[in-house]
């Protein structure tokens, strides 16, 4: 008789839980992709996680439940103030224009705290710093190589620097790639410094090509996030003999040699491949860009950072500028918690918005964004959270000499800083892989320095941890809401692919599938009605298109192509003064918006306002012939001046003199 394989042991079974979740959290999620939704990584990620972490939270706590309290995970300052913020974010929403929008930052803020929770947990299986190091290699291996990749095939060659953010790997913006990246590298230093010789050697590998990418995006926050990661360490290994002992004592000083090494190799590499395609671009038949809207070599880039009159950095000031007035008009709660995309347009000078995507969904500066969303106080929480980290890991790297934690503390703590770094000038607060990393370090930081305590036999957590049943409600009322936020956001993808090809009926039930009170905006910034009113008033259905394109508005006001289409609207329907209401609110949004002027022209000629709607259609005017345009011209020239040269009975043609 054959036996029955023998259970595996704890130790076993602890550290294949570690393998398990380390590679499915740190490598599955980053790389998860899903394109029919608009931003193929925000929603479905949510989804992803929250499905992960109902199957590993009480795998987690089976094995580790005797060792501690899941109670005293939650009694560390940074963890509170993580659920006072996220208490302040629900308030937020009790003075909201539009709170529906602000659920799904609460659920994020949510997840991400009992992520926290699950690694500290996962912290204490074996192996899992084994298997966390090894995890992040190759992320780090995959991100390069997708990036290298990337580049070859849509920036080499090329001069425009809007060629870079095709740049994105797997993460649906060149920022948020360029910040995955950079939030790896001190795992990849640790590895160099503690690993095995083949575990620094592949580290050193995914370091030096991960810099590179970093170099090649010229991402500059990332830059600074890199310069951060690089001075921290040096500065305190000044002040503090124990890391200076840990980063240059005994092996530490080959392993600083091949850090640098490293450093310069990609540095070098980089720009040689930046001249080297700036080249090829200048040998082929490619147009100039426009004057700051071109790639540069990295020293004229990294000199921009410094420079405040580039077009990117004075188009952001500006947009701080008008965060920072909403920030003055409600300090206290803020306009609500994913509200800022709402309001911000209210704030907007006349003739500030040049194009449609300067109708910015975020301020690109997390900070401005919290204060603004969630107000002032939320923000001094937020900001205590990472303070308090950096208080308690400064405190353990002048307490301790245990070279392993030193090291573990000083990288997290850098990681955090470029973190916040980044915060300052892109939107890593928004995405939840990034988030996730920033979790990653905070749990490394609370986890070296106070191990929790056990939970005695008879106590209430022993016998049914309440905390672990609150935590699994939380995750399963996620994933019917994360459900539909992922529907919303196929429906409006689906929605505009059938708009652009005239496929009305199709894309009127594409928004029916996917519109509900949580989706009434997509990630893009569009109102998800405005798809369906834009098709009923294709299709003639003349009373659901106002009502779609009405409430449209309602939930977003000053939307510059709602305001439009409703303008368009009210003129078939014979209301031209009302036409021009919204269309003169529209051009005050964006004067140069053609469509708009046309239809203003439109609307003056049918209420008999001849010079305001010749006034309106000059502005229309290109060097493209618009056969359409110029009969308009012509006719109302006729109206106001009577017959034109060339028409029958007008005077004669003007001919040139011999």
């Amino acid at each position: 008789m054959s036996r029955k394989p023998a259970p595996p042991q704890p130790s076993a079974l602890s550290s294949r839980t570690a393998w398990a979740f380390s590679l499915l959290m740190f490598l599955v999620v980053p790389l998860f992709f899903y394109r029919p939704a608009i931003d193929v990584t925000l929603t479905p990620k949510f989804v992803l996680l929250a499905v992960l972490l109902l199957a590993f939270l009480p795998l987690l706590h089976f094995q580790v439940h005797k060792k501690l309290s899941l109670k005293a995970l939650f009694k560390p300052w940074p963890v509170r103030l993580w659920l006072g913020f996220l208490l302040l974010s629900a308030l937020s929403l009790s003075v909201a224009y539009n709170p529906w929008e602000g659920v799904f930052d609460l659920f994020r803020l949510g997840m991400l705290l009992c992520f926290l929770i699950a690694f500290m947990l996962f912290m204490m299986m074996d192996k899992a710093l084994l298997a966390l190091r090894w995890t992040v290699i190759l992320l780090a291996w995959a991100q390069a190589l997708i990036g290298l990749y990337q580049y070859g095939a849509f920036v080499f060659g090329e001069a425009d620097l809007q060629q870079l953010y095709r740049i994105y790997g797997l993460m649906s913006h060149k920022n948020v790639f360029s910040g995955m990246m950079f939030l790896t590298l001190p795992m990849l230093v640790y590895s160099i410094y503690s690993g095995s010789r083949p575990e620094r050697f592949t580290a050193a590998g995914a370091f030096t090509l991960e810099l590179l990418m970093l170099m090649l995006m010229q991402t500059r926050a990332q830059w600074l996030a890199v310069l951060a990661l690089i001075l921290i360490p040096a500065i305190l290994a000044i002040f503090l003999p124990a890391v200076r002992q840990a980063l240059w004592g005994g092996k530490g000083r080959k392993s600083a040699g091949m850090i640098g090494l490293c450093l310069g190799i990609a540095v070098l590499s980089a720009s040689l491949l930046t001249q080297a395609s700036l080249s090829a671009a200048r040998q082929g038949r490619l147009d100039a860009p426009a004057k700051g809207d071109a790639i540069t070599g990295l020293g004229e880039r990294a000199a921009s950072i410094v420079d405040n009159k580039t077009q990117n950095r004075q188009t952001r000031l500006v947009i701080w500028g008008y965060t920072w007035q909403m920030i003055q008009d409600r300090p206290w709660l803020g306009v609500g918690a994913g509200n800022w995309k709402i309001k911000a347009p209210g704030y907007y000078e006349k003739g500030y918005m040049t194009t449609q995507y300067h109708n910015w969904r975020r301020p690109h500066n997390d900070f401005l964004l919290i204060a603004a969303e969630k107000g002032v106080p939320a923000l001094g929480v937020y900001l205590a959270f990472f303070m308090l980290l950096a208080w308690k890991g400064l405190r353990y790297l002048g307490r301790s000499s245990d070279r392993q934690g030193l090291l573990l503390v000083l990288l997290a703590l850098g990681g955090l800083a470029g973190y916040s770094l980044d915060s300052m000038f892109s939107f890593p607060y928004e995405r939840l892989d990034m988030g996730m990393m920033a979790m990653l370090y905070t749990g490394l930081i609370l986890g070296i320095e106070k191990q929790p305590v056990p939970a005695h036999k008879g106590s209430p957590e022993h016998g049914r941890p309440w905390v672990l049943y609150g935590m699994m409600a939380f995750l399963l009322a996620s994933l019917p809401l994360g459900r539909i936020w992922v529907r919303g956001e196929v429906a409006a993808n689906e929605a505009y692919a059938h708009n652009s090809a005239g496929r009305w009926t199709e894309a009127v039930k594409a928004i029916d599938r996917g519109y509900t009170r949580l989706t009434q905006i997509d990630p893009s910034n569009n109102p998800l009605l405005w798809f369906r009113g834009k098709a009923h008033m294709n299709l003639n259905h003349v009373e659901q298109a106002r009502h779609d394109l009405e409430l449209a508005l309602q939930q977003m006001p000053r939307y510059l192509t709602v305001l439009s289409e409703l303008g368009v609207l009210h003129g078939r329907m014979g209301e031209h003064a009302r036409a021009l209401e919204y269309l003169q609110e529209a051009h005050e949004i964006l004067p140069s918006d053609r469509l708009v002027l046309y239809n203003m022209g439109l609307a003056n000629y049918n209420l008999g306002r001849y010079q305001e709607a010749l006034d309106c259609l000059y502005q229309c005017l290109t060097d493209k012939e618009d056969p359409r345009l110029n009969a308009l011209i012509h006719e109302i020239k006729v109206k106001l001046f009577g017959p034109q040269p060339g028409d029958p009975g007008g005077p004669p043609l003007e001919t040139p003199a011999p």
